[in-house]
C-alpha cells in the first residue's frame, strides 16, 4: 500500500477523519494521507499526555484467590511467590490499548520508535491484543536505520554490530530461508494451521537474508485453541524427523497470535508463521530496521543470568546489539563467572499461566521512565 499523492479531501476533512479512527482503520488511512496529515513527536507526546491509569485491582483478586495461585501483592506490585518477578497494580495511561490503537499514526516519529518498544512492558494480567503487522504486507517499512535520540536516553547498549542485518524482501524469500533451515516444504501439509501459528526465533531467523543456514532455533509450534484433547487429537500425526520442534499450548483458554508474540523476552522475536503471511509486533520492526533488540526481562541476580546470557549473546552472534535499562549493571553481568551463576531450578522458558503466557517483567520502572522522561504524569 503505497502513500497517494491525489488527495483532493480538504485539509480539515482529511484532519478530522484521521482523528476519528483508531487502530488498524487509523495506520492504513495515514499511509494513504501521509503527506496531508500533521505527524510529529510533538503531537504524539501530546496524544500520550494526561491519560488516566486504569487500575487492575479486581484482576488482581481474582487470580489471587486462585486455588494454589502463585500470585500475591507486595509493596503495592503483584508478585510471583519463590520469584523476582513483579508488576504494577494499574496500567499506565499511554500503554492502555485505546490510546496504543490512536498511538498508530504516528508510526514514523522518533518518540513512537521508543514507544511501540515499551507495550510488552504493561502488567500481565493486562492483556489485550496490541497491533500487529502482516509485514510483507507493508515490506517498504523494512527500513534500516540509526537508534534515535529517544532510545538512547532511556537504554544502553551491549554488542559491537555496526549495521544492521540485512532482511529478505518479500514473502517468497522468506519462505526459501525457512525451506532451507526447517525443510518445511515435507512437514507443512502435516499442520492443521487453523490450530497452530509457529513464532518466535525461527520466524525472526529466516527474516534475515545473510545468516548461516545452521537453524540456532528450534520450531515452537503454538496452540491457539483451548482444550487438552483437541490438542492431543491434533497431534497424533508423525511429524517429520528432520527438526526440532516444540508443541507449547495454553493450559485454560485460547490464545492468538498478537497475544503470543507479545509475550516474548525479545522484542526482536516476536514474530509469526501461519504458512500463508509472517505477522511481527510494531516492536518487533523497530529491533528489525536498528539492529537492537530489547530484552523485557534483563536479570536482577547472577542467578538469573543463565538464563539470559545464551538468548542475548545468541542474537549479538546474529547481527543485533542488545538494548538494557541504564541502571542494569552490565558489567557485573559480564564479568561474572559461570560458577557463580547459582541458579536452584532450571528455567522453564515457556510458561502458560492459568490466564497468560509470558514473564515479561518491568524490573527496572522503563514505562514510568518514559512517562517521567516526556513528563507524560
Amino acid at each position: 500500500m503505497e502513500a497517494s499523492n491525489d488527495i483532493i479531501l480538504p485539509t480539515n476533512i482529511i484532519k478530522q477523519i484521521s482523528e476519528e479512527m483508531s487502530g488498524k482503520d487509523l495506520f492504513h488511512f495515514t499511509l494513504a494521507t501521509y503527506y496531508y496529515l500533521d505527524i510529529t513527536d510533538y503531537h504524539l507526546i501530546k496524544l500520550l499526555h494526561n491519560r488516566p491509569n486504569i487500575s487492575l485491582t479486581s484482576e488482581i483478586e481474582s487470580l489471587i484467590r486462585m486455588s494454589k495461585s502463585p500470585y500475591f501483592l507486595l509493596d503495592d506490585k503483584i508478585a510471583v511467590v519463590l520469584s523476582t518477578n513483579k508488576w504494577n497494580t494499574f496500567v499506565y495511561g499511554p500503554f492502555t490499548l485505546n490510546i496504543i490503537e490512536k498511538s498508530l499514526k504516528y508510526f514514523c516519529t522518533s518518540v513512537f520508535c521508543l514507544y511501540a518498544r515499551l507495550w510488552s512492558f504493561t502488567p500481565f494480567c493486562y492483556s489485550p491484543t496490541y497491533p500487529t503487522l502482516e509485514i510483507f504486507n507493508y515490506s517498504y517499512l523494512l527500513q534500516s536505520r540509526e537508534l534515535t535520540v529517544d532510545e538512547r536516553a532511556l537504554f544502553s547498549v551491549w554488542g559491537d554490530n555496526q549495521i544492521s542485518p540485512k532482511l529478505v524482501l518479500n514473502f517468497e524469500q522468506f519462505r526459501e530461508n525457512f525451506n532451507a533451515r526447517y525443510n518445511y516444504k515435507f512437514w507443512e501439509t502435516d499442520i492443521d494451521w487453523n490450530l497452530f501459528v509457529i513464532a518466535g526465533g525461527s520466524v525472526t531467523l529466516s527474516l534475515l537474508k545473510q545468516t548461516s543456514l545452521q537453524k540456532g532455533s528450534d520450531v515452537d509450534l503454538f496452540f491457539l485453541k483451548k482444550g487438552s484433547k483437541l490438542f492431543q487429537q491434533s497431534v497424533s500425526k508423525t511429524f517429520s524427523p528432520l527438526i526440532i520442534m516444540q508443541l507449547i499450548r495454553p493450559t485454560h483458554t485460547a490464545s492468538n497470535v498478537s497475544q503470543i508474540i507479545h509475550s516474548f523476552d525479545l522484542d526482536v522475536c516476536a514474530a509469526a508463521f501461519n504458512s500463508k503471511q509472517v505477522t511481527i509486533s510494531f516492536a518487533c520492526l523497530q529491533a528489525l530496521n536498528s539492529g537492537h533488540a530489547t530484552c523485557y526481562d534483563m536479570p536482577t541476580s547472577s542467578s538469573q543470568y543463565m538464563r539470559r546470557v545464551v538468548r542475548l549473546l545468541k542474537y549479538e552472534q546474529r547481527g543485533f546489539n542488545i538494548l538494557y535499562p541504564k541502571q542494569f549493571d552490565i558489567n557485573t553481568f559480564l564479568s561474572t563467572p559461570i560458577e557463580d551463576c547459582k541458579e536452584t531450578q532450571p528455567e522453564r522458558i515457556y510458561r502458560f499461566r492459568r490466564r497468560h503466557f509470558g514473564d515479561n517483567c518491568d524490573h527496572f520502572s522503563i514505562q514510568k521512565q518514559f512517562c517521567e522522561y516526556y513528563r507524560l504524569n
